[in-house]
């Protein structure tokens, strides 16, 4: 109970996209397909948030996420495609659809942040080398 939903995930993937591949337009496989997207997306934002608070209250991650829309807006739109599958199960693979294209677009907040952190560490290692390499005169 306590383990990773990693291997679920990585078992129920393969079989609902099947099965959903086999019955395109068949509710409960476009809702069954909904709700591991859905799981997938809330493991996603438990790691997350598992990395900032391991990092501490100056954590990168979260600068770098800052409002982070799509991860807010991923598990909405999961959810009214789990419920439109029962009505129409095209609208719900549509969302299933728009929520991978918003993915699709890279996003580099998080490498923006790393390279910017980096240039700053660095700056400080080149002055810190300055200062010790420099004598300063006696007063």
């Amino acid at each position: 109970m306590g383990q990773s939903p990693s291997p679920v995930l990585a078992i129920a993937v393969p079989i609902t996209t099947a099965w959903i591949g086999e019955n395109h337009l068949a509710a409960t496989p476009s809702a069954l397909y909904g709700v591991v997207l859905l799981m997938a997306s809330l493991a996603y934002w438990i790691l997350q948030q598992l990395i900032i608070v391991s990092q501490g209250p100056d954590s990168l991650l979260k600068r770098a996420i800052g409002g982070d829309w799509k991860g807010k807006l991923s598990p909405v739109l999961y959810s009214i495609g789990i419920a439109a599958a029962f009505r129409s199960p095209p609208t719900a693979q549509g969302l299933y659809l728009l929520v991978a294209l918003l993915w699709f677009v890279p996003d580099r907040r998080i490498a923006t942040v790393l390279v910017r952190n980096s240039c700053e560490i660095s700056r400080s290692a080149r002055h810190e080398r300055l200062r010790i390499a420099l004598p300063v005169a006696p007063p």
